[in-house]
């Protein structure tokens, strides 16, 4: 519970610390933004709202089942709920019919400008209140009671334009119905036209009748042929019998004798018996029979000529009648065949007239549908409500906002739209600003932070070895997070840089000095940035000698070192500005110098140059045991810092972390990094109450509150 709450008070401080960091464009953008408001406010003409009252049912119309335009829909559609009514009456098309009405009764007004002044509300159950706006009380008068007029007015013939409508549809329904009847029955008709008026099913049936009696007349001639069949194949067996062979009763011969009976027959009609014609017959007659005598011995039959005879006419004419009889069996078959193939036609011919007479009974139901329609739609034209009624009209205006409310919201919204202005910027700043971008995003120690100085006569806050303002804790502080660094390893000699000019290295490098010689340390703050000596500035001394004239060989260390005010600090200046700052940097002599340093101090701090300007701090920084980055809260960007940590790295420097200079006072950093000197900062604000106090006291009160809860 505790740790949450410390959550809670951690995210409200970091968010008033935002606030106060970004006070000025908060208060810039409020100061505008609200100034123009109250420009507005005053410039702006007071408006007069009035309202009047409808009440309406939960449908815009009821529609009759034929007005759905689907056969079989016996519903009315209740589409159109109170919520409709309101966008109906909010909408362009109603304005122009309202100003329409106000000029016939001689106030012409734009749709336009009706359509901005009215405003309709829909309240459970049925109740639509419409509000109008004007800078004339009588005219918003006339806007509401003209809107509330025309809606109840609208609604009903609304209502009956949607039944005219509807009917003209039913006829139009019935029309084409009646149409589709009339074209169905045409073709029934021409159908039966083109078979003949004749009863298909009748037809059917007696070509079925007619295929049965044919099948059995066939049938009877089949018994008939296979009788004359047996009939011949006993004549074949009898005339077979006690033969020793067969004896064939189909004789050619028999053939031949049969002929010359008949010529002879014939002849003696014409001729005598004497005549040689008979004479002749006669003879082939006789040696015919002769033969057949001779043939029949020889089988040993017992028939005697005139009986093989008499069965061969007899088989003669049971031939004939089976050849008669097949005649007859394939005239029957082809004429049953015939039948069948007339029979075969008509069930597609009995399956479209079936059809056809369907879509005619379809036809005539849609018909009788849509006439029904009409009949029950002439009843209800007679009888159609308004679906609407008026309630209440507008009779007393008042003005729609007050300028106190206006003034309220003025306020409200400069006061959002400015701190939304001040999370957006900070939202968008790229700049390092807390400890905790420090170690999350750039990855190095976070050794402290420094406050910003304000109306100080000088930028050392130590004097003879004692602080002489508040802020001389925080150096305090940074020397003995930098004491623990060294139980990892030790170190003799650091390096002070920064990413640009102007971050504050050089006042941090020399209040740092002055921290750790009041713990009793001797220190010496080396100038070693030869381009822009600034240690000299800052201490109030002018030594022409330094760095430049050991290196040079013109001074030895010990002539060009130089007490200070400080007790337990010395300066090393950086002597006269060389041509070759980086080649003297990364010299043999400046090796031999840092030594000698080492040798006479506790702890030699070096500023140098910018990094991200020119090499010598990442020369310098190999050659020393640390280096420490300064940077400017809100006034160096994390990117450049990061590159700042990249070169020193690339140098194989070991880097001790990052001090945060020039910091801002807000609440959030006064309790998260300013702890420790709070015992000042309290003395002060009891000498001078400002608005840090004011709200370190708010978060007092709530912090005690919430303690006491938990």
């Amino acid at each position: 519970m505790q740790q949450q709450q410390q959550q809670e008070e951690i995210s409200i401080q970091s968010y008033l610390e935002v606030l106060w960091r970004r006070k000025w464009t908060i208060t810039a953008v409020f100061i505008i933004v609200w100034s123009l408001c109250l420009i507005g406010i005053g410039l702006s003409k007071t408006k007069y709202k009035v309202q009047s009252l409808v009440a309406v049912k939960n449908q815009m119309y009821w529609r009759a089942n034929l007005m759905s335009f689907s056969q079989g829909t016996e519903e009315p559609d209740l589409t159109l709920s109170g919520e409709a009514y309101r966008d109906v009456i909010n909408g362009l098309p109603f304005a122009e019919k309202v100003a329409d009405y106000l000029l016939k009764e001689g106030m012409p007004l734009e749709p336009m400008m009706v359509h901005s002044a009215l405003k309709a509300e829909y309240e459970e159950p049925d109740r639509i209140f419409i509000d109008a706006v004007s800078e004339k009380p009588e005219e918003a008068i006339a806007l509401a009671n003209a809107a509330a007029r025309v809606f109840v007015d609208d609604t009903k013939s609304t209502m009956m334009k949607r039944l005219l409508g509807g009917r003209e549809s039913a006829l139009s329904f019935q029309a084409k119905a009646r149409k589709e009847v009339d074209d169905i029955e045409a073709q029934i008709a021409q159908f039966r036209r083109e078979m003949g008026f004749i009863d298909i099913n009748g037809q059917m049936t007696g070509l079925r009748e007619k295929i049965a009696g044919f099948e059995a007349a066939r049938g009877e001639v089949i018994t008939k042929f296979e009788i004359a069949q047996t009939h011949r194949r006993d004549l074949l067996k009898l005339a077979m019998a006690g033969s020793a062979k067969d004896m064939a009763l189909d004789d050619p011969r028999v053939d031949d004798y049969r002929k010359l009976q008949v010529s002879l027959a014939e002849a003696r009609i014409k001729y005598t018996d004497d005549h040689p014609v008979v004479q002749n017959l006669n003879r082939q007659i006789k040696g015919i029979e002769d033969r057949l005598r001779d043939t029949i011995r020889r089988t040993g039959s017992n028939l005697n000529p005139e009986a093989f005879l008499t069965l061969t006419e007899d088989l003669t004419r049971t031939d004939k009648e089976i050849a008669d009889l097949q005649t007859a069996i394939d005239s029957w078959t082809r004429q049953i065949n015939d039948v069948d193939t007339q029979l075969e036609a008509y069930p597609e011919k009995l399956a479209k007239l079936q059809s056809l007479e369907a879509r005619g009974a379809a036809a005539q139901d849609s018909y009788k549908h849509w006439t029904t329609n009409l009949e029950e739609l002439e009843f209800k034209k007679s009888q159609v409500p308004g679906n609407a009624s008026l309630i209440d009209l507008a009779v007393q205006p008042r003005p729609s906002v007050s300028k106190v409310t206006l003034i309220i919201l003025s306020t409200l919204i400069s006061l959002m739209l400015s701190v939304g202005t001040g999370l957006l910027a900070e939202f968008a700043d790229t700049t390092l600003r807390t400890p905790e971008e420090i170690t999350s995003t750039i990855g190095l120690g976070y050794l402290g932070s420094i406050v910003r100085l304000k109306d100080a006569k000088s930028s050392v806050v130590f004097q003879d070895g004692k602080a002489i303002n508040q802020i001389a804790e925080a150096y305090t502080r940074v020397y003995s997070n930098i004491k623990f660094a060294e139980v990892e390893s030790t170190f003799r000699t650091v390096l002070i840089t920064s990413a640009r000019k102007g971050e504050g290295k050089s006042t941090t490098l020399t209040n740092l000095a002055c921290a750790i010689a009041a713990a009793g340390k001797r220190v010496i703050i080396v100038d070693t940035d030869l381009r822009n000596p600034t240690l000299q500035r800052i201490l109030g001394t002018k030594y022409a000698a330094g760095v430049t004239s050991v290196l040079a060989g013109e001074m030895t260390l010990d002539q060009v070192l130089k007490p200070t005010v400080h007790p337990g600090m010395t300066l090393l200046p950086s002597g006269p500005i060389p041509p070759n700052p980086a080649e003297l940097l990364h010299s043999n002599a400046m090796k031999e110098v840092i030594r000698q340093l080492k040798e006479r101090a506790d702890l030699v701090i070096f500023d140098s140059p910018p990094t991200l300007l020119v090499a010598d701090a990442m020369l310098l920084a190999g050659e020393l045991d640390a280096a420490i980055i300064v940077a400017e809260s809100g006034g160096v960007s994390r990117k450049a810092v990061q590159q700042v940590k990249e070169s020193l790295q690339v140098a194989k420097a070991r880097i001790l972390g990052v001090i945060l200079n020039k910091m801002q006072e807000s609440p959030g950093a006064y309790y998260n990094y300013y702890s420790y000197y709070k015992y000042y900062q309290e003395a002060e604000e009891e000498k001078r109450p400002t608005a840090m106090g004011w709200i370190r006291d708010g978060i007092d009160s709530i912090r005690k509150a919430r303690s006491g809860r938990g």
